[in-house]
C-alpha cells in the first residue's frame, strides 16, 4: 500500500474539526469537567485510562466509599483495592499505580496534598510526576493538561487506536509521541472536548471491531479521508464470523458405523464356524 501524505498542521486543524463535528452528532452529551485537587486528578486520571468516563467516575467514587480515608487506602494491598474498577482489564495495574501515588505523596508532603504542582512550570511539574513510580504517560499528560491547562492531548491505548484509525498519529507512534502529533491536530481550547468524543469513539463497542479489522488490511491511514471514513463507518455492520462445521460429530457418527458393520461381519463369521462341525457330525451318523 502507498503510505499517505502527510498533511499540514492547517489541514489537520480543519480535518479535526470536521471529525468532532461528526461526533458530536453521534455522541450527545456536555463535556465533563475536572475540579478537583491535584491528588485526586491524578487519582481519577488512573481511574480513567482505558476506561469509559461513567466507569472511570463509578471507580473512583467506589474506591473512596469503600475505605476509610486516603491512608487506608495506602496501606491496603493491590488486591484489596482492585473491586473498585470491577472487571477493567487494568484493574491490577489500576490498583497498583493508586497504592503508589498515594505512598509516593504522604512519604515526601506528609500529608495527603499535591497543590504545590499547580505552581511550577511545565517542564518541572513533568518532573515531579515522572518520580512516581509506576505512573503512566497517560496519566502525567491528563494531570498536567487538567490542573496546569497546558496544551497536551493525553490518549490511553484504546483512544490511541482510535486517532490511528483516523489517521491523526502513526501505528509506530508510543503515547507521548501521539498525543504531540495531535497537539498540532487540536488548538489549546478544544483539547477538551476532542479528548472527549475521541474517548467515545474509542469506548464505542458497536464500532471498535473496526478498528482491529481494517488495521490488518491497511497500513497506514489517510486523514483527509477521515471524516468520510468516519460517517461510513456508522453504517457498517459487524461482519458474523462463520459458524465451524460440526467435523467432530461427523468423524464420530462415521466411526460408529464401522463398528456396527464389524459387528455384524463378526456375528456372521460366528455363525458359519458354528454351523460346520454339526453338518460334519450329521454326515457320521
Amino acid at each position: 500500500m502507498v503510505a499517505a501524505k502527510k498533511p499540514k498542521a492547517s489541514d489537520k486543524q480543519a480535518i479535526g474539526k470536521k471529525v468532532v463535528n461528526i461526533l458530536k452528532k453521534r455522541y450527545k452529551g456536555s463535556v465533563p469537567k475536572n475540579d478537583r485537587p491535584v491528588l485526586e486528578t491524578i487519582l481519577y486520571g488512573i481511574c480513567l485510562e482505558d476506561a469509559t468516563n461513567d466507569d472511570a467516575v463509578k471507580g473512583y467514587d467506589k474506591l473512596l466509599a469503600s475505605f476509610h480515608d486516603l491512608n487506608e487506602i495506602r496501606v491496603s494491598s493491590v488486591a484489596e483495592l482492585e473491586p473498585a474498577f470491577g472487571e477493567q482489564e487494568l484493574a491490577p495495574w489500576k490498583a497498583l499505580r493508586i497504592r503508589s501515588v498515594l505512598r509516593f505523596i504522604f512519604e515526601t508532603y506528609y500529608a495527603f496534598e499535591f497543590e504545590v504542582l499547580r505552581r511550577n512550570t511545565l517542564d518541572q511539574a513533568q518532573k515531579m510526576l515522572t518520580k512516581i513510580e509506576h505512573l503512566s504517560p497517560f496519566v502525567r499528560l491528563f494531570t498536567l493538561q487538567a490542573v496546569l491547562g497546558s496544551h497536551l492531548v493525553p490518549v490511553d491505548s484504546r483512544m490511541m487506536k482510535a486517532a490511528v484509525w483516523l489517521g491523526f498519529v502513526d501505528p509506530a507512534d508510543k503515547d507521548e509521541k501521539a498525543a504531540s502529533e495531535l497537539k498540532s491536530a487540536v488548538r489549546k481550547a478544544d483539547v477538551d472536548q476532542f479528548c472527549h468524543l475521541l474517548r467515545c469513539l474509542a469506548n464505542d463497542e458497536s464500532l471498535t471491531w473496526a478498528f482491529d479489522e481494517d488495521a490488518k488490511e491497511s497500513a497506514e491511514f489517510d486523514l483527509l479521508t477521515a471524516p468520510d471514513r468516519l460517517s461510513e463507518l456508522f453504517t457498517r455492520k459487524k461482519p458474523r464470523k462463520k459458524a465451524k462445521k460440526k467435523v467432530v460429530k461427523k468423524v464420530a457418527k462415521k466411526a460408529a458405523k464401522k463398528k456396527a458393520t464389524k459387528k455384524k461381519t463378526a456375528k456372521k463369521a460366528a455363525k458359519k464356524v458354528a454351523k460346520k462341525p454339526a453338518k460334519k457330525a450329521k454326515k457320521k451318523r
